[in-house]
């Protein structure tokens, strides 16, 4: 159990450090992500604030796949799909909602809001997660499993 601890917080570590780095270059740097794609004058001026504003929320987009891949690999699948479907039902009205009162940046805005909501309630989920496991559960690779279930039947 340990182990797994240990492997999540180091995890959170990387992935934070590189969550706030992308977010900080992409919020500060928009040009950089298209100058790459188009010379369009006229792009860039859309292209800057759209990623400014979708990519805000990279940082907890970047903790909500974690979360849900780590609750997802230690067999708790029910919470990832949860918080995946939480995620979708709270996007998909935000579509409609978010524009008719700041327009096209509104459209840009549904995907950090739901980054946020969706990467706090992921983290939540792991957390629970973690207190439900069992101290002296051992992760086992696929051929520990058969030996173990093997010795159980015999």
């Amino acid at each position: 159990m340990d182990r797994i601890r240990n492997v999540l917080k180091e995890s959170v570590i990387l992935v934070a450090t590189v969550g706030v780095i992308c977010t900080l270059v992409f919020v500060t740097l928009p040009e950089a992500a298209f100058r790459t794609f188009t010379p369009d004058k006229n792009i860039m001026l859309i292209a800057r604030n759209c990623i400014r504003i979708t990519e805000s929320g990279f940082f907890m987009f970047s903790m909500f796949l974690l979360m849900a891949t780590f609750t997802q690999s230690v067999g708790y699948i029910s919470e990832t799909w949860a918080v995946s479907l939480a995620k979708l039902a709270v996007n998909t009205p935000l579509y409609f909602i978010l524009p008719r009162f700041w327009g096209l940046n509104g459209v840009w805005a549904v995907m950090p809001f739901t980054d946020f909501l969706s990467g706090t309630a992921a983290v939540i989920a792991a957390l629970a997660v973690l207190r439900k496991i069992p101290k002296d559960w051992i992760v086992m690779d696929r051929k520990a499993q058969e030996e173990q279930q093997k010795k159980l039947q015999t």
